[in-house]
């Protein structure tokens, strides 16, 4: 066998950027604060909308997505993408929210 657990696999799942995200929204609020010393105000308030927005939250978890997310790295692929009926318009979003930046 592979030897994995379940629980890594459904963590895979989320994908490295909505994990981070949740496990840092998380660990705030075991503490208690609203602030996280190592966030900027920028990436407090980024992660803030993401975490209000289910829709984002929905794309941001969606395995093609991530897939489509990490090929947008490759030169002329997000323009590609974007032009896409599916992934096009869930990219805006995300570029809209600050997730994305255009390369």
């Amino acid at each position: 066998g592979k030897g994995r657990g379940a629980a890594s696999v459904s963590k895979r799942d989320l994908g490295p950027l909505a994990e981070a995200a949740i496990k840092k929204q998380a660990e705030r609020e075991a503490r208690g604060t609203a602030v996280e010393p190592e966030m900027s105000n920028e990436e407090k308030e980024t992660l803030d909308r993401i975490m209000s927005d289910s829709e984002l939250t929905g794309i941001l978890m969606d395995p093609a997505v991530q897939r489509v997310m990490q090929e947008c790295s490759l030169p002329g692929r997000m323009r590609m993408y974007m032009q896409h009926p599916e992934y096009g318009p869930k990219l805006r979003k995300l570029l809209g929210a600050g997730i994305l930046k255009m390369g």
